[in-house]
């Protein structure tokens, strides 16, 4: 017999064997799941939006009535630069929120599709962002207020608004620019 058929690997040496590609895929499943949390918690278009009105005493009181949570969402959130928001639950894949007092959205014009949420009509408009989500601003009432909605939340959120701005802002006539 020849050495080379005898000679045993020793231990060490077969356990960096089986180590090496394990940790390769815990450090790719790590990353995966890190990944995924930054792409649920991604900037949305309303962090960097301003919002000359917020101070508003229409914003102070459409702010007071906001609810404490949604259904699947966490509790209400307040940040400093004002923006509203309720952190995602289980089963949504990012947060709703809200900042009254906006800007008339520059992309607003007579041939914009506007959608009725009884009683509020409201405007999409398209966000170019990491987070995943709907972007729309309550064009009939005044001040301005302006919603991020994460995908496949459905419409509660939105029903819930709707019917908060209506009985907390007045009604303005849209202005298509």
């Amino acid at each position: 017999m020849s050495e080379r058929s005898t000679r045993r690997l020793s231990p060490a040496v077969i356990a960096s064997i089986i180590t090496i590609p394990v940790m390769v895929i815990v450090g790719f499943i790590t990353y995966a799941v890190l990944k995924s949390d930054d792409a649920t918690s991604a900037d949305t278009p309303l962090k960097a939006m301003s919002a000359p009105e917020q101070a508003s005493p229409d914003c102070a009181k459409l702010i007071a009535a906001l609810p404490e949570t949604f259904e699947g969402f966490g509790n209400r959130e307040t940040a400093d630069d004002g923006m509203i928001s309720w952190p995602p639950g289980d089963q949504v894949p990012g947060p709703v929120q809200v900042r009254c007092g906006v800007d008339r959205p520059e992309s607003l014009s007579p041939t914009s599709g506007l959608q009725v949420v009884d009683p509020v009509q409201w405007f999409l408009v398209s966000a170019e962002t990491e987070a995943k989500g709907f972007l729309w601003y309550a064009v009939d009432h005044r001040p301005y207020v302006a919603i991020w909605l994460p995908e496949n939340v459905g419409n509660g959120p939105i029903q819930q608004l709707s019917t908060l701005i209506d009985e907390n802002l007045p009604t303005a006539p849209i202005d298509l620019g």
